[in-house]
This record gives C-alpha cells, sequence and structure tokens, in this order.
C-alpha cells in the first residue's frame, strides 16, 4: 500500500498513528503507530508566498474604522452597560477622564436631554460630550452586557463583545443613539460576518481583500471630502465609517472572530493589500449571487466606472439574482476557488483591469 502525509512543522520526534475502519466499525487491533522525526523546522514560507507578487506602494499607517454597531432603543432598553476584560477608562469626547473602571466591572450609559449619562456605581453622572470607553490594553475586548442576539433577534450566538474601544455618541441628523466601534482596520476584518468557516480558503482571501478595500475606500473619502477621519461621506452625520449591517459590510465582532479563526487567517495573510485603478483605491461592491452575469456599474447606479463592468458568471447560470449585481459575486468567486483560481485571479476576473497593491504591514 502506497500512501503521502505530510510531515509535522516543528522539529523533534512525532507519532502518526493510523488507526483501520472497515465497513464503518473499528478493526480489532488495527492500530498502527509511526514514529516520524522532523530534523528541522520547517521555513515559514506560506505567508511569504500569499503576496510575493503584490506590489507595495506608499505605506500609510494602518486606518483606524469606526463602525455603528447598534442602535440604542428599546432593544436595549435605551442604555449602553459595558464592560472589558481588561481595565478601562471612561472618558468624554474632549479627552476628559470621567470614570476609572477595573476588568469585568460594569458601568451603564445613555444619552438624554443633550447630556450623556453614566452610572458606575456610583450614582447618575453626566457630561455634555460624548462617552469613549477604551481598554487600558489596545484591542482588548469590550462586552456590552445587555445586547444579546439570541434574546433579541433569535440569533445563535450574542456576538455582544468587540475589540478596543466603544463610543455612545447622539447623531442630531439621524436623532439615533449610536453605540461605535472604533478599531484598526486589520482587526475589523477578523470579525466580518459576511463568511463562515466551510468557505474554500483562496474564496476567503478574495472576499477579505474586496472587503478591506471597500473599507478603506470608506475611510479614504471621509479624509478626502470631510478632511476627517471620524466618519465617511456616507454616514457623514452619525460619526463613523460604515454600519454593522448588509447595507454596508456585515461585522459582528470578536465572537465570530473566535468561531471563524480562518478569517482572521484570510485577514493576515493579505495583510494591507488592497484593490486600485490607476494608482487610486477602488470601490469594490460584493453581493451574494448572479444569475449568471455582474451587472455593469451604470446599470444599477447610473454613471460608469472602468473596473466595474458586466461578466459572465457561468457558475451561477440559472440562478436567480440575489443583491445588486455589481462586482464580485460571492458564489461565483467561491465556484473558482474550488475550480483552483487563487485569490488574485478571482479578484482580476470580477474588477477589470486592476492592480493589487500593499499598503501597510
Amino acid at each position: 500500500i502506497d500512501f503521502q502525509f505530510r510531515a509535522p512543522k516543528t522539529q523533534g520526534l512525532h507519532i502518526v498513528k493510523f488507526i483501520f475502519v472497515a465497513d464503518g466499525s473499528l478493526v480489532s487491533g488495527g492500530e498502527i503507530d509511526i514514529p516520524v522525526e522532523v530534523t528541522t523546522n520547517a521555513p515559514n514560507i506560506i505567508k511569504e508566498k500569499e503576496i510575493e507578487n503584490i506590489p507595495v506602494g506608499e505605506f500609510i499607517e494602518e486606518p483606524i474604522m469606526r463602525i455603528g454597531i447598534l442602535t440604542i432603543d428599546e432593544e436595549t432598553g435605551y442604555t449602553a452597560d459595558i464592560t472589558c476584560e481588561t481595565d478601562f477608562d471612561v472618558r468624554d469626547g474632549n479627552g476628559n477622564l470621567m470614570a476609572e473602571m477595573k476588568s469585568g466591572e460594569v458601568v451603564s450609559s445613555f444619552y438624554k436631554k443633550m447630556k450623556y449619562w453614566f452610572n458606575r456605581g456610583k450614582g447618575l453622572e453626566n457630561t455634555s460630550y460624548y462617552l469613549r470607553f477604551i481598554p487600558k490594553e489596545a484591542n482588548a475586548v469590550c462586552t456590552v452586557v445587555n445586547f444579546d442576539r439570541t434574546k433579541t433577534r433569535n440569533s445563535s450566538h450574542p456576538d455582544n463583545q468587540f475589540r478596543n474601544i466603544l463610543e455612545l455618541r447622539y447623531s442630531e441628523e439621524k436623532d439615533i443613539v449610536w453605540l461605535i466601534n472604533e478599531l484598526p482596520i486589520e482587526m475589523y476584518l477578523r470579525g466580518l460576518g459576511e463568511t463562515s468557516e466551510a468557505s474554500h480558503h483562496e474564496f476567503k482571501k478574495a472576499l477579505i481583500t474586496v472587503a478591506r478595500t471597500y473599507a478603506l475606500y470608506h475611510w479614504q473619502r471621509g479624509v478626502d471630502k470631510l478632511e476627517t477621519t471620524e466618519s465617511s461621506t456616507k454616514h457623514a452625520g452619525e460619526y463613523f465609517h460604515m454600519n454593522a449591517y448588509a447595507d454596508d459590510q456585515v461585522y459582528k465582532g470578536y465572537g465570530y472572530e473566535t468561531r471563524h479563526p480562518s478569517i482572521g487567517k484570510s485577514a493576515e495573510q493579505t495583510s494591507g493589500v488592497v484593490v486600485t485603478y490607476n494608482g487610486k483605491i477602488a470601490i469594490t461592491p460584493y453581493f451574494s449571487r448572479s444569475d449568471g452575469r455582474t451587472r455593469d456599474w451604470n446599470e444599477v447606479w447610473g454613471g460608469s466606472i472602468a473596473w466595474l463592468k458586466s461578466v459572465p458568471v457561468p457558475w451561477d447560470q440559472g440562478k436567480t439574482l440575489w443583491g445588486h449585481g455589481v462586482g464580485m459575486s460571492a458564489t461565483g468567486a467561491l465556484a473558482m476557488a474550488r475550480e483552483g483560481k487563487n485569490w488574485e485571479e478571482i479578484l482580476h476576473y470580477f474588477y477589470q483591469d486592476i492592480d493589487l497593491l500593499k499598503q501597510w504591514e
């Protein structure tokens, strides 16, 4: 009998165990242990191979994204009750220290009558400026204690944990109180809920790259058009770049990250890589499924965008269109990955004449 297996990556003596099965039943005594000695550690070439052909652009500092994760309304009893896994500060919008909290302590907060109120266990206190909940350790996990999707949204998981900073802020323009999650873009991508652990890895890398590009596009428009890193043109009056829902990108935070570790791996393997056209960040819409072809940007939203032209998607032929139809079809991209196409080939198929550029580590 000939067979092959991949040796472990780490140096040392390892044991490979084989268990024989016949007709679905274990064979008595049918266990074999084979010692395998690995003489040197495997070189760490996987990450380099993933992006070795990606040109490096003029590096920028990794963008900090602001994501509108939750409206504070009847679902949460009009309050946001926050705790963090590390000690954390409560500061107002001017940076003034309002409270120092220990890990696991809960502070309740809300907006009412043009003031921001909070209770850290010492009675109600208030400020005229919005409230920020800042962990002492960067990218530590904070929990919205009184928000649980299993109770209010019929979900399987609470998904009420988020990395880094949370912010309670009222939007005068929309008359809505938002809870905003502020975190580095690569940390944001780890909690992206647009795919699952079961998807092909090359598809996930393609999806993460367009999601990163979409996020950067909105961050950059805020800088260029509004001269601020606080919000995008799309959500200018709401003080964030994107929301956490399907009209932007589905984002579920730390809980999703822990349940789907390969999404984080896909982000790591493509870190800093974005889609560009003629040296500028390209907007990269994507959608669930086509009906056999994608749509030209002009068909859906008017105007013309050079890299968003209609292309055939034979893997979707005969199916019903799910979504706007512009850019990358998720089911089409997944089928391409299963047929052996890599993430770069997938992107170049759905976005014409684009370049991939690495902009930060």
